[in-house]
């Protein structure tokens, strides 16, 4: 104190030789706003010299040999977190600045792992989560096509090689839990289907799913999705696909092919396309001689996931018999011999020894057997099993094997099958010729000739009767996909390609999203909407700072993969508009406050929540005085107010009756109006309810906090099932779906 009171005299000593006291008023007055800026000359000054001294240390940490040495033992990434860390690392939390590169290299480690970050943190000097989740923030994500990851793709793709472009594009549907939530950060319900042509949005409870895969380069990129109650409905699926191939090849990567599994909506849609195909060619009057469809004037092929069609063989023969011709001699497939096989292994198993220890229960009974899983078809129509079961008919007791030939046979032919369609490497490996890439001089060509005659000649019959049964489209949809892939090698070669890698034709990488939607924070089999779309989000920041995305096929480090990040989400452009306008007038939906006819009890009701959601305004407002006044008025008497109080000092508001009266018709409003804009997006900053609220205050807009606030709480407790459309579809959809046993109280 003694020393800023001799600064405070020596300054007043260069003007004059008296002391403060001495001065006139208006001396004063000039004497203290000569202090301040002497204050903020000293601030500004001493800042300047500690900018200076940072612009010393930089410039001598960057011309230092230690850089230099650094430069040459890491990436530039590490080399930026380093001299970040330096530079910010002294200061407070809150003087600290971080450029947009540091918080691109926080945003992927967060992703990646929050757990980790929070650690980290404790070690380095890295942004809060709050700015993390501000920068998230600026990127708007909705159902369908987006089209700043289109935009990012085009951006990505023009450093593509050319045979780099050629991709596959796979979909699938995902099944979700129901339930509908506001979210206020984007200002949508989420649990509505997304394609919003009923007279009231449905409940969604799947998603369909689009995902980019490359045919040469192992890069795969989630590009849309779609909600929808049940599966989606074979016009809207041809919409979807139109849609999100159009968007792709405006990006520049060409997609030479769809995958997708066998389910009926997603056959019929493909046939759709392909007479449009046809129609095409008749009007055009040219030759129809593509095997899949067009789109954008671009041939695009169909195949089947062939582990899905690997499952339905099986599936099949558990309840029926398979009869076929192999190598011009017909033969018979039955599960009954696998089950012996597996029993005579199991009586002369030896100190824990048996010659197939692979096979399990859970792959033959049929009661234990898990039908989704690949693996378990896999290794019941293996090489092994085919061989073994042909050395063991010799040795069965009474001859139970001696008629297993034509089942041993069909192992050994979907083993090869599945081998030629899944070969993950150039070279064959495991001495077999078939589980390699296809290139020139591979046996696949050949041996698709011969198992396309099989398959054609393969039919499933009773195990009773004996008679031809329904034929399961398994067998045409593996018919259909060898014939595809042999064409599409064909078309590939024709362009450059040396080889094809037919493991990157499938949908692993689309079902290894959906296990890591569900494992994604928390273990979750059933995710809603809501936890989707966050994971979904999560996933696809990920992916651009994986070294499997996109941007990052050429090289090995992830410097590139944290430049697509950062690119992605400067690219955001904030003029992106993804929100569906609203398609009627809400001033229809004016109330007059003469109509509303309420009781004695619903006034009250209405009263005290009025307080309650001044209680959240002045809380919001940080208590100010003029809203406050604007809202309340305590001469008022609300006798259940005044009956919930727990003492006379009690701090309930008492709203004034200008309040209740909006607050009423803000009500009436929503319940007319919610069944009709529950499933748009920015549904509430779009809502304006053509009231007259007369506030006096200009610090705070309270009429658009009013109604915020109201909404949110309309949402929230809002009970009544029969007057509110949300909750009385909710409830039919509970009923329709319930499962068995479950009662229910209407």
């Amino acid at each position: 104190s003694i020393n800023k009171r001799t600064k405070r005299d020596s300054f007043l000593k260069t003007i004059i030789s008296r002391k403060k006291k001495y001065l006139t008023p208006n001396c004063k007055k000039l004497y203290c706003e000569a202090m301040k800026y002497k204050r903020k000359q000293e601030k500004l000054s001493k800042s300047n010299s500690d900018m200076k001294c940072r612009l010393r240390l930089a410039k001598t940490f960057s011309d230092s040999p230690m850089r230099n040495h650094l430069l040459g033992k890491v990436n530039s990434v590490t080399l930026d977190f380093i001299a970040s860390q330096i530079k910010i690392q002294k200061r407070k939390l809150q003087g600290r600045r971080y450029s947009i590169n540091d918080k691109i290299t926080a945003l992927s480690i967060y992703k990646s792992s929050p757990k980790g970050y929070k650690f980290l943190s404790t070690l380095f000097a890295l942004p809060s989560k709050k700015i993390l989740l501000t920068l998230l923030q600026k990127i708007p994500f909705h159902a369908g096509v987006n089209n700043h990851i289109m935009e990012n793709l085009k951006y990505q793709t023009q450093k593509l090689p050319e045979l780099d472009k050629n991709c596959v594009l796979l979909f699938d549907e995902m099944a979700l839990g129901t339930g509908l939530t506001y979210d206020t950060k984007n200002d949508m319900i989420f649990g509505f289907d997304s394609f919003g042509k009923h007279l009231l949005p449905k409940i969604a409870d799947h998603v369909l799913v689009f995902m980019l895969r490359g045919i040469r380069r192992k890069y795969k990129q989630p590009i849309a999705y779609y909600f929808c109650q049940g599966t989606t409905k074979t016009p809207n699926l041809v919409v979807c696909i139109k849609e999100v191939i159009q968007a792709i090849q405006i990006t520049g990567l060409k997609v030479r092919a769809v995958i997708c599994d066998q389910g009926s909506t997603n056959q019929a849609a493909v046939n759709c396309l392909k007479e449009e195909t046809k129609r095409h060619c008749l009007m055009q009057n040219i030759e129809n001689k593509y095997i899949g469809f067009l789109i954008g004037g671009e041939e695009i092929v169909c195949l089947f996931d062939p582990p899905h069609l690997l499952k339905c063989v099986r599936n099949n023969l558990l309840t029926k018999n398979l009869k076929f011709t192999l190598k011009e001699e017909a033969q018979i497939a039955n599960w009954d011999d696998i089950q012996t096989l597996y029993s005579f292994d199991k009586e002369n198993e030896i100190h824990g020894l048996r010659t197939l220890p692979k096979l399990t229960e859970a792959h033959i009974l049929t009661q234990k057997i898990k039908k989704m899983r690949v693996s378990i078809a896999a290794q019941v129509f293996s090489h092994r099993v085919a061989s073994t079961m042909r050395l063991m008919a010799d040795f069965a007791p009474q001859n139970t094997l001696s008629n297993a030939k034509g089942t041993a046979n069909l192992c050994m032919f979907m083993d090869s099958l599945f081998d030629s369609v899944n070969g993950s490497t150039i070279r064959s490996v495991d001495s077999k010729p078939l589980k390699c890439a296809i290139k020139d001089g591979s046996s696949h060509i050949p041996f698709w000739h011969e198992a396309i005659k099989v398959l054609e000649s393969m039919r499933f019959v009773s195990r009773t009767s004996g008679k031809t049964v329904k034929q399961p489209v398994c067998i045409k949809n593996w018919i259909l996909t060898l014939k595809s892939f042999k064409y599409l090698w064909l078309k590939l070669k024709a362009e450059g390609f040396k080889f094809l890698i037919l493991r990157n034709l499938n949908q692993d990488s689309l079902e290894c999203l959906f296990g890591s939607i569900r494992s994604h924070g928390a273990r979750n089999t059933m995710p809603n909407c809501v936890h989707f779309y966050n994971s979904f989000k999560t996933l696809l920041l990920n992916n651009f700072s994986s070294v499997k995305s996109l941007g990052n096929c050429e090289a090995d480090d992830n410097e590139k993969g944290l430049d697509n990040l950062k690119q992605f989400l400067l690219s955001t452009d904030s003029k992106i508009q993804n929100n569906i306008p609203l398609d009627f007038d809400l001033s229809s939906f004016c109330i007059e406050f003469s109509n509303l006819e309420t009781s004695l009890i619903g006034e009250m009701t209405i009263g005290y929540v009025s307080g309650y959601i001044i209680r959240v305004i002045l809380k919001y407002t940080k208590f100010c005085e003029v809203c406050k006044n604007d809202c309340v008025d305590n001469s008022t008497h609300n006798k259940l107010i005044d009956a919930r109080c727990y003492t006379k000092k009690s701090n309930l508001n008492k709203p004034s009756k200008n309040f209740i009266k909006i607050v009423e018709h803000i009500l009436s409003i929503l319940t007319t109006t919610i069944g009709n804009i529950c499933d748009k997006p920015s549904l509430f900053l779009k809502f304006d309810t053509n009231v007259d609220f007369n506030f006096s205050c200009t610090n705070h807009n309270l009429k658009q906090i009013l109604e915020t606030k109201i909404i949110i709480f309309f949402y929230l407790h809002d009970t009544r099932i029969e007057s509110n459309p949300i909750k009385r579809m909710a409830r039919d959809y509970f009923i329709l779906h319930k499962t068995r046993g479950q009662g229910y109280n209407k």
